[in-house]
This record gives structure tokens, C-alpha cells and sequence, in this order.
């Protein structure tokens, strides 16, 4: 069985822009298990900062979706609603 390709981001919201910035994370969610190959997407939230837990078949497939227009939507949406750039982790899980 091969390791999946597992996703970790974080985000901060502008201050006050947390309840947007929650419903536009749940859209993405929505739509992406609904997408072939996600295995997992949580979504955690702190004050003003969102954690994101995402599991994919693989890397392959994870990349397919950022040509989605849910995607798309998302980034030029999130321009208004983050604090900075967002952090990411991607890779597959390491198998002890």
C-alpha cells in the first residue's frame, strides 16, 4: 500500500474577517470530499487562526484540484481575508 499525500496549512484571518474566512474554508471543504482521491479534510480553528488537515490518494490528484474554480475562487477571495500568506506542509506520511 503506498503512503497517501497529506496536506497541513495554516491560516490567520484578518482580525474581524474570521466568520468569512470560516465560511470560505467550509465551501472548499464541501467541495473538495467531494473530489476523487480526498481522503480526509479537517478544518480546526483557534482565535484567529485555521489549521487544515487534508489526506489525498496522491500528490497527483491534490494538484488537480487547484485548477478548480472553487480553488480559484478561494485564493483571490483569500487576498481579503488573511493577515499573510498562508503556511503549508505537504508530503507523504512517514511510515515507521
Amino acid at each position: 500500500m503506498s503512503a497517501k499525500h497529506t496536506v497541513m496549512v495554516i491560516l490567520e484571518a484578518i482580525p474581524g474577517k474570521e466568520k468569512e474566512l470560516r465560511k470560505a474554508l467550509a465551501k472548499v471543504a464541501a467541495h473538495s470530499l467531494l473530489e476523487r482521491g480526498c481522503i480526509k479534510y479537517h478544518i480546526f480553528e483557534e482565535a484567529s487562526k485555521f489549521g487544515l488537515f487534508e489526506v489525498w490518494e496522491s500528490k497527483e490528484i491534490h494538484l488537480e484540484q487547484f485548477s478548480k474554480p472553487y480553488i480559484i475562487d478561494f485564493i483571490k477571495q483569500s487576498e481579503q481575508l488573511l493577515s499573510k500568506p498562508f503556511d503549508a506542509v505537504m508530503g507523504q506520511e512517514v511510515l515507521l
